[in-house]
């Protein structure tokens, strides 16, 4: 493989590696995984190779490979994009000892993180970066990380990925991604932290509440409180190690209910969603921005 251009990436408790001869996609992600960007000399424990096909019979033009093996063939650089982010979130977050890893989104305010639990299609995502372009600081779209070791709520900052149709319910942020990587998408938008707000990152804060979203179209925007039983279940569901990390991680989970109200968030707009949730923090006493 010539020219390979290798970039390293700290995420969670892996260093993971990627090579790659193709400049634009090399690009691309070095914008988009810029958080994770590490100039240590760890020896990699996961390396992801992208490279060209050099077969004109075959409209798949990229392939990564992962540890040698090939992951997938796609036909453009948002396809590879797409596989690369979900391969390492997936294997980081899956495989961490740390860190509870639930599948939700956070954003903090005044050092107060709001946990947004949900899987794909509940408008966590679209949320979140409301969230942030009104002031909120960026924790995660994807992958929640509470801290065994000090319980608080750590950035999991992967990129954002945003559908045409929700993009278009925050006004302005398609024209802040750059030209040359919006061209490269494939269907969803690969949408960087900075491109939300730049500065945005947050450190590790802890949680303050945790709101269960569900997007349905046309539905009346309303937050109602669950009980800590019903919400301790749920996010037993959806976290992610839970098989490594047993009883441990069930009590840290419990801790973190028993800490933070919890609510049931029905999403029929964006911007009424975010007020509500900024109405949580008026209600405890953080001025909201």
């Amino acid at each position: 493989m010539s020219k390979v251009s290798p970039r390293r990436f700290r995420m969670v408790d892996r260093v993971v590696e990627v090579r790659t001869n193709v400049t634009t996609f090399r690009d691309v992600m070095d914008r988009l995984l810029a958080p994770f960007a590490s100039a240590g000399s760890d020896v990699p424990s996961l390396v992801y190779e992208v490279r060209t096909i050099d077969d004109p019979t075959d409209r798949r033009r990229y392939e990564l490979l992962r540890d040698g093996e090939t992951v997938g063939r796609v036909s453009s650089i948002g396809l590879l994009m797409d596989l690369l982010v979900r391969g390492t979130t997936n294997e980081v977050v899956s495989t961490t000892r740390r860190y509870v890893a639930i599948h939700a989104a956070a954003a903090a305010y005044e050092g107060r993180a709001v946990i947004m639990p949900g899987p794909a299609g509940h408008g966590k995502t679209t949320t979140v970066a409301g969230l942030v372009r009104r002031g909120w600081d960026f924790l995660t779209d994807e992958a929640v990380l509470i801290s065994l070791e000090d319980g608080l709520v750590h950035a999991f900052p992967r990129p954002l990925s945003i559908s045409p149709g929700s993009i278009e319910l925050l006004p302005g942020l398609k024209e802040r991604i750059p030209a040359m990587r919006a061209s490269y998408r494939h269907y969803d938008h690969h949408v960087a932290p900075e491109d939300l707000r730049p500065g945005c990152l947050s450190g590790p804060v802890p949680a303050a509440f945790i709101v269960f979203p569900a997007y349905a179209r046309g539905a009346a925007t309303a937050l109602a409180p669950i009980s800590r039983a019903e919400a301790l279940l749920e996010l037993l569901k959806g976290t992610f190690n839970l098989d490594l990390l047993g009883q441990k991680g069930v009590a840290m989970l419990a801790g973190v209910v028993e800490r933070a109200p919890c609510y049931r968030l029905s999403i029929g707009a964006i911007e009424p969603a975010v007020r509500a949730i900024d109405g949580l923090l008026r209600a405890a006493g953080t001025p909201a921005p």
